[in-house]
């Protein structure tokens, strides 16, 4: 058996394996969007640090799903990245598209 078939059996078995499995999946949405963001900016994590006075090993955290930014954090993350972002009960954190950009 394929380990993907593994995990959607166990998942048909186990409301509770799939809830935990959509919220990781929810936790990682906002790491890869700052990943894309930061991407799209051209900058490193070193330079994205530096413009966030933070160390380059707190936006690896940010951008690895395992830390959540404060309010404080986001507004610096948004300035540097000339993004806006949005939390909601429905979607959780997400970067909306850098400000000025029509989509």
């Amino acid at each position: 058996m394929k380990y993907e078939d593994h995990i959607k059996e166990r998942e048909a078995r186990s409301p509770a394996l799939r809830a935990a499995y959509d919220e990781a999946l929810e936790e990682l949405a906002f790491a890869r969007q700052l990943i894309r963001a930061r991407a799209a900016a051209g900058l490193t994590q070193t330079e994205l640090a530096e413009r966030v006075s933070m160390k380059q090993p707190n936006i690896a955290r940010l951008e690895g799903g395992t830390y959540q930014p404060s309010v404080a954090t986001l507004q610096r993350l948004a300035e540097a990245l000339n993004v806006r972002f949005e939390v909601t009960a429905e979607s959780g954190l997400r970067i909306l598209q850098p400000v000025g950009v029509r989509g």
